[in-house]
């Protein structure tokens, strides 16, 4: 639609959408009197973003704001601006189980052998109480230089 003209679709549109919810199909506004404003090569790209709207958050707001009351129960609404994406994985998922074999399958050494005392994580690994301390690592030395471990 973007790079076609209005007037070469065949028909005429305006500014309201088909919504499918629960298995019933209604006609929507995208904007007040919707229905009555027809789409026009001047007006097209606002009723795109509104399609657009609609489609990704619209059709599906019941659900989205039942999910949001729900995870808001668990964090407080005031509270999530303090977490990153990663701390709120680590808040809603918990500790990842790391596999050892996994990671020295999946490792790049540069400077250093497996064998290095440097590299020899397993060891704190089979520490519990270490683990998370580990993850933070992981978490901070990713957001320190983006490079993640080599």
């Amino acid at each position: 639609m973007i790079e076609h003209e209005v007037s070469e679709l065949g028909y005429d549109l305006t500014f309201s959408t088909e919504v499918q919810e629960f298995g019933v199909t209604e006609a929507r506004d995208l904007k007040p009197n919707g229905s009555n404003i027809t789409v026009t090569e001047e007006n097209k790209m606002e009723y795109i973003r509104l399609v657009c709207q609609m489609k990704m958050t619209g059709a599906i707001r019941k659900q989205l704001n039942a999910f949001l009351e729900g995870f808001y129960d668990i964090i407080p609404k005031r509270l999530i601006g303090i977490f990153n994406e990663q701390e709120l994985e680590l808040l809603i998922s918990g500790l990842p189980n790391i596999d050892i074999d996994d990671l020295k399958a999946n490792s790049e050494y540069h400077k250093y052998q497996p064998t290095s005392l440097q590299v020899k994580l397993e060891t704190l690994l089979l520490l519990d109480q270490l683990e998370p301390y580990f993850i933070i690592f992981l978490t901070y030395h990713f957001r320190s230089n983006g490079s993640g471990v080599h």
